[in-house]
């Protein structure tokens, strides 16, 4: 019988700790805390601009403030200012402004700077972006809302041909101009005129598309630099006499030409694909494709210099090495005329037909000099002439 009364002990037990925590709750009519209120079901919550201090403690009621900038909880678009109060979340507004008992709220206009972002601009739906001119200090952090100006020289953001001056501000790239400069808020851009002289780079010229010239008598030093360098006199002689043997059909004396100014300017990428060129119509194929190897090395977005090394590759039987340097080229031309025509020789090789005929098609549109050109080479699209009776090829 003892032993039955010991076991009672800790229901006897549970059941005071149960009625002194239900009598710790503050009864209807009775004082709340500071800053609970009680909701339409009878529960207790925290008052709009505060959070419970320990959530997870069902018999704890210490609130405090939301923090600045987080959200309210079952409100989206309000967020706390850290004493108490809130606000519509940045590029969100009161619906009713004068009703300080709805807090329902609708999307700032598009253009709209939110309050104490002035760097800041809304778009519309309630997201924000940063102004023009200015970029995210730490664009993969959501909640950081930190921005800088756009670096001098570098894009703005969603504007390929504005960049930033590195103080907020910005303007057209090189070789662009405002299509409206008397309104600053249109941010069309047009290309400046073909030939017009590059503001502090004196031996660059604008190509009228939006893209650099150099200035006669220069060459680039390399890809993707807007530096230039002066070619020798005496190469640029060479060369032009080279250019004219090369017209007269005589490849071997354009052969010499180009070999004397590649004396004079050794890494000139146009000097050396055009002696490539050369020597592959007279078939000194690995002379041809060390030359073309070294003009992509110095200049390694240099259509003509895939187009000339597809060539090679073509005469040295390779289809596959010679389709990959015509898509090279046309990746950079996309109407290259002479790259069109060798990758249909290629694909034809390959037993891509369709493609072949294609491409075949879209470089006579462009020039209609092509076949002509290509069966000069001992390389036309349409098969050869037979063979004549002394083993010669017909040209």
């Amino acid at each position: 019988m003892k032993l039955r009364q010991r076991w009672h002990w800790p229901i006897f037990l549970g059941i005071i700790w149960c009625g002194l925590a239900f009598s710790a709750l503050p009864a209807a009519g009775q004082s709340l805390p500071a800053h609970v209120v009680r909701s339409a079901d009878g529960n207790l919550k925290p008052q709009m601009g505060y959070r419970w201090l320990y959530p997870n403690d069902p018999h704890n009621y210490a609130v405090e403030p939301v923090p600045n900038n987080v959200g309210i909880p079952g409100h989206p678009h309000l967020v706390g200012n850290g004493s108490g109060s809130f606000h519509p979340e940045a590029c969100w507004r009161w619906v009713y402004p004068n009703d300080p008992h709805n807090y329902e709220v609708t999307p700032q206009a598009a253009g709209a700077t939110p309050s104490n972002y002035p760097n800041l601009r809304c778009d519309g739906t309630g997201k924000f972006h940063p102004a023009m001119g200015w970029r995210w200090v730490n664009p993969n952090d959501q909640n950081n809302y930190a921005v800088e100006p756009v670096p001098a020289g570098e894009p703005i953001p969603g504007h390929p041909h504005l960049v930033g001056n590195g103080s907020g501000s910005f303007h057209p790239d090189v070789c662009w101009r405002w299509a409206y400069p008397n309104d600053p808020h249109n941010y069309e851009v047009i290309p400046q005129p073909k030939n017009m002289p590059v503001s502090g780079k004196p031996h660059l010229l604008c190509a009228g598309d939006g893209n650099f010239l150099h200035a006669d008598g220069y060459r680039w030093v390399r890809y993707g630099s807007l530096d230039v360098v002066a070619i020798p006199p005496a190469a640029l002689a060479a060369f032009k006499l080279g250019q004219t043997a090369y017209n007269r059909h005589d490849y071997r004396l354009a052969v010499r030409e180009y070999s004397t100014a590649l004396n004079y300017d050794p890494n000139n990428y146009v000097y050396l694909n055009d002696r490539c060129w050369s020597e592959a119509i007279l078939g000194r194929l690995q002379r041809a494709l060390s030359d073309c190897n070294a003009s992509i090395a110095d200049f390694s977005n240099y259509d003509e210099a895939y187009d000339s090394r597809g060539f090679v590759y073509l005469k040295l039987q390779n289809a596959n090495a010679a389709l990959s340097d015509y898509n090279a080229a046309l990746k950079i031309t996309p109407k290259l005329a002479s790259s069109l025509y060798g990758r249909a020789l290629a694909e034809r090789r390959l037993g891509e037909t369709d493609a072949a005929q294609a491409d075949y098609a879209a470089a006579l549109k462009l020039d209609a000099t092509l076949d002509t050109r290509f069966t000069t080479y001992g390389m036309p699209y349409q098969p050869a002439a037979p063979a004549s009776s002394n083993g010669e090829k017909g040209r």
